[in-house]
């Protein structure tokens, strides 16, 4: 009977383990595809869209590694049941606590992937990386009002200058809707802008994007600074093109 005990627990771990990471596959299989429905109908979800997945795929390939491990271990333990050999008792004990970590990594990884937070922490650290890299301080935060409103100023008067001069054909097969990354693209390949003022607008537009979906409500005063830099670049830009 001890003999029977011992290959049971061994051999219903490798089948459930397997079992539980197929379901876990199939659950994470339905949130991608999910996303990139989500991210079809709204292009400013693109950058948390995109960390949330490599996010994922750095830990599913953990859970992967964990749980080949386990399944084989287990299946080892299964074969080695009849022998007597020293050691032979720290091999379970290490094959048991795999098997644990297998199962509990899956489940914090569904705590993670179900988490209502995830995109305000995703949008936090993506800005937290963002600001480092441009060597913004981040020590003065204003609310985050003003920044909104003088984007939406941006974007309407970039909006007005293709409704004019009828840009808006040139972006996409049909005239709505085109977002703001569509508009300032297509700016570029009008020659109406330079590079680097293309990248600061979607440099812009990315902090904008992170700010909103991320539920941020201070932002830091050099990102609103750069954003009436760009602005006041944009309209001479758009001013010599009327000429």
């Amino acid at each position: 009977m001890a003999l029977e005990n011992l290959y049971w627990p061994f051999s219903s771990a490798a089948q459930s383990i397997s079992a539980f990471v197929a379901l876990l596959l199939a659950g994470f299989a339905l949130v991608h595809s999910t996303m990139d429905a989500e991210q079809q109908k709204d292009q400013t979800l693109d950058d948390i869209h995109l960390q949330l997945k490599r996010q994922y795929y750095k830990q599913l390939r953990v859970i992967a590694i964990l749980t080949a491990i386990a399944v084989l271990s287990s299946l080892a333990m299964v074969y080695l049941n009849p022998y007597i050999f020293p050691g032979k008792s720290l091999l379970m004990i290490a094959t048991s606590l795999i098997d644990g970590a297998a199962i509990v990594t899956g489940i914090f990884f569904v705590i993670i992937i179900i988490d209502p937070d995830k995109y305000r922490k995703t949008a936090e650290r993506i800005i937290q990386k963002d600001e480092q890299e441009l060597g913004i301080r981040g020590t003065n935060k204003v609310s985050d009002s003003d920044f909104f409103r003088k984007f939406i100023d941006l974007e309407s008067e970039i909006r007005d200058f293709f409704e004019t001069h009828k840009l808006q054909q040139r972006v996409r097969d049909f005239v709505t809707p085109f977002s703001f990354r569509d508009m300032v693209t297509s700016l570029y390949h009008n020659e109406i802008i330079d590079q680097e003022l293309l990248d600061n607008l979607f440099q812009i537009n990315k902090y904008r994007n992170l700010v909103f979906h991320g539920h941020i409500k201070k932002v830091d005063q050099e990102m609103i600074d750069k954003l009436d830099n760009v602005s006041g670049k944009i309209k001479v830009f758009l001013k010599r093109y009327r000429r």
